[in-house]
């Protein structure tokens, strides 16, 4: 995937025997912030990093030409330091100063001016998605005028995940379709970019109610997650948890049932775990109080479910028929599914009406 980090240690381009006593001054006081980010940064410590960031960009600033490279490139580290503390106003606005260097000192179509475009499209995308598709784009256009596909690919698929994650698929599509089958071709369905590119293909073609292509790039999503260290897994349970509710939906529940243990098993990593609940479709518009009880078998389908208390005894029979239709991570003993008895929950009209899975 594209990553727009700039490195931490950057060469900051300092001509030091040309600078004026008054400077050479102020300039142990910059390298000491500078170091301190560089080391807050390797340490992961996100909170220092964000002080030193700011310190060492306001003691720059008395050093170095404001509309110069080094300038851009202490912009670039404070924006990512804001990003990351969640300020993205201040960091659009860093990033927006670093951007108009760029353009002005390398060209509109240069690697710094990418880079900072698409780190601009991923921190307004939250709150203004069309503002993230719209440099984004003019990311695309920057790339797609060579000749690097994988470099192409890289940034769409980053853009796409970016939007998808925005609640913007129609955007996002086109880009993640073109990375996936770029991914896929080259490198083979075991690829994570394959993978993640497929999971969000997934999700966008479940929401929209395109089953079929849903299943199909969800289950070829699957090899990619198959090792066991903690992103794999992490990735692996989300796409299971896409097909189970696609599944579902087709009404092929003894093929949901396989995920259903495996997203149990996972999450219980070795110790016992109780039912989770996967997925509630939608249910009876109907209005009342109702308390259930029922058991959840070993395949994760709820079973025995009886009403015990009803404030509309007419509409018994939807609830039993609505819960009998959810679906569970089973519970697990033993390192094995097992039947879970004694499941209780209590219902009104605001849950049983439709409102989504």
């Amino acid at each position: 995937m594209f990553n727009a980090t700039k490195p931490a240690l950057l060469a900051l381009v300092i001509a030091i025997f040309m600078l004026p006593a008054t400077v050479l001054a102020d300039m142990a006081s910059f390298k000491k912030a500078y170091q301190e980010y560089n080391t807050a940064v390797e340490s992961k410590d996100w909170p220092a990093a964000l002080k030193a960031a700011d310190k060492s960009l306001a003691e720059g600033l008395a050093i170095f030409n404001p509309d110069g490279q080094n300038i851009a490139n202490l912009r670039f580290n404070y924006a990512r330091e804001l990003e990351r503390a969640g300020d993205a106003a201040r960091a659009a606005d860093q990033l927006k100063q670093c951007l108009a260097a760029n353009k002005k000192m390398h060209g509109e179509n240069s690697d710094e001016v990418l880079t900072d475009l698409m780190e601009l499209g991923k921190v307004v995308a939250p709150t203004d998605g069309a503002a993230a598709e719209g440099y984004f784009t003019r990311a695309m256009a920057i790339v797609d005028a060579g000749d690097n596909e994988a470099l192409q690919s890289s940034l769409k698929l980053t853009a796409g995940i970016t939007m998808v994650q925005n609640n913007r698929s129609d955007a996002a599509t086109p880009w993640l379709e073109a990375a996936h089958k770029y991914y896929l071709k080259t490198f083979g369905e075991k690829d994570g970019r394959a993978g993640l590119s497929a999971l969000s293909l997934g999700r966008i073609y479940a929401s929209s109610g395109d089953n079929e292509d849903a299943r199909k790039v969800l289950e070829g999503a699957l090899p990619a997650f198959a090792a066991n260290d903690p992103v794999s897994r992490k990735f692996n349970s989300q796409t299971r948890r896409v097909l189970v509710n696609v599944l579902e939906s087709m009404g092929l529940r003894d093929a949901a049932t396989p995920h259903c243990v495996a997203i149990a098993l996972a999450d219980a990593d070795g110790a016992a775990a109780d039912p989770e609940l996967l997925r509630r479709v939608k249910g009876a518009q109907i209005s009342g109080s109702f308390d259930v009880s029922f058991s959840v078998d070993e395949r994760g389908i709820p079973a025995d479910v009886q009403v015990t208390k009803s404030t509309n005894k007419p509409l018994n029979s939807k609830v039993i028929e609505w819960v009998s239709n959810w679906r569970y991570a089973p519970a697990i003993e033993k390192g094995k599914p097992v039947k879970k008895t004694g499941m209780s929950d209590h219902l009104d009209d605001s849950e049983v009406s439709p409102g989504g899975d």
